[in-house]
Order: structure tokens, then sequence, then C-alpha cells
């Protein structure tokens, strides 16, 4: 009888997905080489007929517009709030919209396309005013949070909420050419400006069934003359984060320049909640998670005519998988006008760097007690020729005071798997391992939450650990090293195990 000795061997297995598109990824500053930065903007006339026919297709990827429809008016998409049951449920129903609403109009006659933004044409629709609205009954009037005279003027204006664009000189950072009312350093803007001086909408998909918008258009950026130097093509769309009210708008805008470019961006608004100017006020998520807006009916102030509460967040943080560029700064005052009368134009200031208005503690109010106007900023990005950037913004509104949640699932080196953002309200309990998932290649080991299964006022990220699978090569072998018989098992990172486990019989051999 021959003898034979077991080995226990671990093979790692490494595995590479490749991933292809058509298109290029934004490029920020420190991604470029320093010839690359000297090459960005000087200052020369830009050839406008360069936008001449441009292709919208350039911004979709592959199968994304599937089931969507065009449209030839300015249209509504509902938000998905299906996961919003039981006592969560809304009263109203939402909707993504291009240019807010007015505080006059009524939910039937705006689901119609009868009245307000939703009357409009397309050629009247500023491309950069994406906006979540609300409406109970047929009657009720619509909720909104942008200014409220917006639709008495074609097309809304400079006052609008929304995207902005600017290109600074590399050189000092000052602004050179910006979105928005054209307006010199010495002349206050008007008012109300067309969107026609800003950019209209040029095409419109909308897709019911997922839930999103898709608008495309061209920004216009004016230089301090007030003559008009760039039309940049855009895309903005609008898409469900989650199926409980929260949504992400994400701007591209692309270089259509035989140089490269250094792009500015925001997201600001001025708020005027239902028309409620003096009443609509900021509050803070705390560790620069964001901010958010209540309109709460025990308040006779802050009561909304359909007498529902009213929660809309604005995030900065907890953004999940596929963000590309979250806002990273915030700027507030109590001053809309100056926030979003274009705030690159303004005086044309300095843009970067800028000293960020401090956050305060989670749910203390910001002391903008007149009319309070915020920015989120973006990172400057250097665009070579035919490259897209992007700045992401997530929304949600809900009618109870509501939380972030982020659920992450890590492996045992610390990589994200997936990471997804959920919404819990403030008192309610949870088990954490009710959001526990399964992947292929991995063991779910243990989870870290520090919400303790209690939604409270602090953000709430729980951290699920996963353990890698290893292939481990088991070899049997004879008194002269010579392999008898192979088997493979899948053992998991920081796993023990007994190697007597693996012993077997073999005929013709005796273990030693």
């Amino acid at each position: 009888m021959k003898k034979f000795k077991n080995s226990l061997i671990a093979g790692i297995v490494i595995g590479v997905i490749g991933v292809s598109g058509l298109f290029y990824e934004p490029a920020f500053a420190h991604d470029l080489d320093p010839e690359e930065i000297s090459e960005v903007f000087t200052g020369v006339e830009s050839p406008l007929t360069r936008v001449a026919g441009f292709d919208w297709t350039i911004f979709d990827s592959p199968g994304e517009l599937e089931g969507a429809v065009s449209q030839t008016k300015n249209t509504a998409v509902p938000i998905d709030v299906s996961g919003l049951t039981g006592d969560k449920k809304l009263k109203r129903d939402y909707y993504m919209v291009f240019g807010g609403v007015d505080k006059n109009d009524k939910k039937a006659s705006f689901e119609a396309g009868t009245a307000g933004t939703t009357g409009k044409l397309l050629s009247q629709t500023g491309v950069n005013f994406p906006s979540v609205v609300g409406g109970k009954g047929p009657t009720d009037v619509m909720v909104g949070y942008g200014f409220d005279y917006i639709n008495e003027y074609p097309g809304g204006g400079n006052l609008g909420s929304g995207f902005d664009l600017a290109l600074p000189f590399v050189a000092n950072g000052k602004v050179a050419w910006a979105t928005g009312d054209p307006a010199s350093s010495t002349v206050t803007p008007s008012r109300i400006t067309p969107s026609v001086k800003i950019g209209t909408i040029e095409k419109l998909m909308t897709n019911n069934a997922k839930h999103e918008i898709y608008a495309y258009g061209y920004l216009k950026l004016y230089d301090s003359t007030e003559a008009l130097r760039l039309k940049v093509p855009v895309r903005i769309s609008g898409k469900p984060v989650n199926n409980k009210g929260r949504i992400r708008f994400t701007m591209k805008y692309y270089n259509t320049e035989s140089v490269n470019r250094l792009f500015g961006s925001t997201y600001g608004v001025h708020m005027d909640i239902q028309g409620k100017h003096t009443e609509s006020m900021m509050y803070s998520l705390g560790n620069n998670e964001g901010l958010y807006f209540k309109q709460e009916t025990n308040k006779v102030a802050t009561r909304l005519l359909d007498g529902e509460n009213y929660y809309l967040y604005f995030y900065r943080g907890n953004y999940g998988d596929n963000s590309t560029n979250p806002p990273v700064s915030f700027i507030g005052n109590d001053d809309a006008y100056a926030m979003i009368s274009n705030y690159f134009r303004r005086d044309w200031r300095v843009m970067y760097p800028i000293k960020e208005t401090v956050d305060i503690a989670a749910d203390t109010q910001y002391p903008y007690l007149n009319h309070p106007g915020w920015l989120y900023l973006y990172p400057q990005a250097i665009l070579r020729p035919n490259e897209i950037g992007s700045s992401d913004l997530e929304i949600s509104v809900t009618e109870q005071k509501a939380r972030a949640v982020m659920y992450k699932y890590v492996d045992d080196a610390g990589k994200t798997l997936e990471s997804v953002t959920d919404t819990l309200f403030t008192g309610d309990t949870y088990n954490p391992l009710d959001f526990k998932k399964e992947f292929t290649g991995y063991k779910f080991d243990r989870v870290d939450d520090p919400g303790k299964g209690l939604v409270g006022n602090t953000p709430i990220t729980i951290t699920f650990h996963y353990k890698t699978a290893r292939t481990a090569t088991i070899n049997y072998l004879d008194d002269k090293n010579q392999v008898i018989e192979t088997k493979k098992e899948t053992l998991y990172v920081g796993d023990t195990y007994n190697v007597e486990t693996y012993k077997k019989e073999i005929t013709g051999y005796t273990f030693v």
C-alpha cells in the first residue's frame, strides 16, 4: 500500500471587469498635466458656429432613452414615491418639471398642460431650471420652491432656481464668461430676464414608466461687455435615486471648442415656497450633508394652502453609486437676488477659491430671516475638446421629517461593492439586517450600525461587511510528491479551517 499526504494550497483568483463606453468621463484640473492646463482659455473670441447642428445623442448612453417619448411642449414627469406606504404615503403627487410653478397654478391645469409651466412651449422654457413640484387635489394650488413670479414672464429668467456655468481665466480665477442676465459690474441685473437670454429647451424626452426626464439645449455665456461669447450644449436629466421621493438632477455639458476649457458650475435657489418669501426658512442637515426647508401645518405662518406638511431636502452628502460629481461647497445668505442673479456674473467676482458658509449643527436654522438664497458649487473642470463634464444634485421631498440613510456594502479590503441611499423617518425604528444583501463571491460577515436601530437627528451610514471568496486547491500527494487527486473548495478571507476535514480515503493509499 502506497502512502499519501494531503496539501492545502490556497489559490487566489482575481477577476478584472472591463467597462467600455462611448463617452468621456468628466475631467478635472487635478487629473490633467500642467501642459494641458496651460492651454486653457485665454479670452479669445469663440466661434458660435461650431454648435450648428449639434448631435444631442452624444449625451446619451446606449439604451438610456429606451421607452422615452419626445415632447413638443413643456411636460412634467411623476416622481417615484411607490416605496412610501401606510402612514408615510404622501398626500400630494410630485413631479419633475422645468421652470417650476407659479403660486397660483392649480393641479388640474398643471396636469392638463393648460396653465403655468406646463402650458409653455419648449422655446419659452429655460433648459437650466429643473425643479420639483407637488399638488394635492385638482383645485389645490401647486407647491414649488423657486421664485414665485417666474411664470408671469416669458420663460422665466435669471432668478429661476437652477444650474449655471462659467468660464474663469485660469491665471486669476476671475469669471470671463458666464450664463445668465447679461449685466455688467456697474449695472444691477433686472428683476426678471426672459430665458431666451439664458438658453431654452431644444429637445425634451420623458419616460413616465421609469420616472425620467431629459432636456437638451444651449446655455449662453456672456462676457462683461454683455456680448454673447459661447453657447454650451447641455443635457439636464432627472432620474429616481430610490422609490421614496429622492431624485437626482444631472447637468452634462460639452466642450465644442478646439482648445481646453475651464468650467465652473453651480446650482442655486431663490427660496420662495408657494410665495412664502420670509417663511421659507432654511435648516442644516449637519455634517455637511445638506440643507432642508420645512413648511409645517402647526404654524400659521408656514402652513401651505392645501394644509399638508412639506419637507424639501437638498443633499450634499450620501450620494450613492454612479454619482460622478456631487457638490463640494455651499454658500448661503439673506439676499436671494444676489445669489441667483448669476453669482458668477455679480461684480465679476473671483470664482475660486470661495469661502464656504459654515455648516451648522443638524436641524439648526440658518440666520436668513428675510429672503434665503443659497448655492451649491462644484469642482472646476478642465475639459479637453469634445469632452463632457457633469454636475449632480440630489433632492427629496416628504411630508414627514425624514433622514437620508446610506447603506454601504464593503469587502474585507474596504472596497465598496455597492452603496444605496434610502429615506427613513425621524423617530422610526429599523432592523439593519433587513437591508442585508447577497453578493456573488462574498459571504456576509457583520454590520456596523451607528444609529443602533433608531432614526435620530444625525446622518446614518450603515456598513455591511463581507468576506471575499477565495478558491482553495487541495492536492493529495503520494510519497514521491506526485499529485494523486485534486479538489477545489471555496473559502473566505479571514475564515479558519482545519486541514483534517479534507482528509479522505484513496484506494491503494494510506494517509500518513
